[in-house]
């Protein structure tokens, strides 16, 4: 996943990129560790050999997104230790899902004791995604290895090309034409409620500034007046301009038609200028 260059933006990347004081990185939780695990494995172990394996990818542990292995080893203390340690769930796949996934390391041994083929690789790709980092063992001091691991990259995730609206993106017009205010104000509620980051369209029609200031209140009584807010004029013009402020610092009655509104939600931060909401993203700054 590259790292997201424009100039002044948080980076996304889950790789391990140098950046400075003022840098900011977000990381998408898009990478899957499959683990295979013996009976009594230690947390120890499975943590060592999940962090050097991103390591060695120039991955970082901060994009990793769950510990994925079969069923019959996701109660394993080790392995649910060694997760509450990563900060990240256990994702228990049957041996019979993981027996249909192909894998370009197959063990008759492990297929013998646990039904399939395969645990580390076969548990991180069962979700599909790319093989980043094949099978790995463990390499414990002084005794056999209890535990493999593979790395997946996840489908889908990261940001969307250039120019592309994403699609939990919510656009919201303000006119008496369409919807009815009662209408309006109930889908409006819906979205607060549910966290999206909202942009409102003004048609600049008479009451739409009060119209506005109560939507713009509903924001501020669920996330706070510091919520970041990004005013846009004359987008996509040559005299195109934006700043970006708080609830409290908008100004209703000076937004005008030519106005784009954009509130971000709970999550959403201002750094060095641009507002970006994560997302279910890590913040690393």
């Amino acid at each position: 996943m590259p790292a997201h260059r424009d100039p002044g933006a948080p980076r996304v990347t889950d790789r391990v990129v140098p950046f400075g004081r003022r840098d900011a990185v977000l990381r998408p939780p898009s990478l899957v560790a499959g683990v295979g695990a013996a009976r009594g494995v230690d947390a120890d172990e499975i943590v060592e050999l999940v962090t050097a394996a991103l390591g060695a990818a120039g991955l970082s542990v901060l994009s990793l997104a769950e510990l994925a292995t079969v069923a019959a080893r996701a109660a394993e203390p080790g392995v649910v230790a060694a997760a509450r340690r990563l900060a990240v769930p256990v994702v228990a796949h049957g041996a019979d899902r993981l027996a249909r996934v192909r894998v370009p390391h197959p063990s008759e041994r492990v297929l013998r004791a646990l039904g399939t083929a395969s645990v580390a690789e076969a548990a991180a790709l069962a979700a599909g995604g790319e093989l980043l980092v094949p099978k790995r063992v463990s390499r414990p001091r002084g005794r056999a290895a209890r535990a493999t691991c593979a790395v997946v990259r996840r489908p889908g995730l990261g940001p969307p090309p250039s120019g592309r609206v994403p699609a939990a993106e919510v656009w919201v017009g303000l006119c008496d034409g369409f919807p009815p205010w009662e209408l309006l104000r109930e889908r409006l509620g819906d979205r607060v409620d549910s966290g999206a980051a909202v942009t409102l369209l003004n048609s600049g029609e008479q009451g739409e500034s009060q119209r506005l200031g109560a939507i713009l209140a509903w924001f501020t009584q669920r996330w706070g007046s510091r919520t970041p807010v990004k005013i846009v004029w004359n987008e996509s013009r040559t005299d195109e301009s934006s700043r970006v402020t708080t609830l409290a610092g908008v100004d209703a009655a000076r937004v005008d038609m030519m106005s784009v509104v954009t509130v971000g939600n709970s999550a959403t931060l201002a750094i060095a200028g641009p507002a970006a909401t994560p997302r279910g993203y890590r913040w690393q700054a």
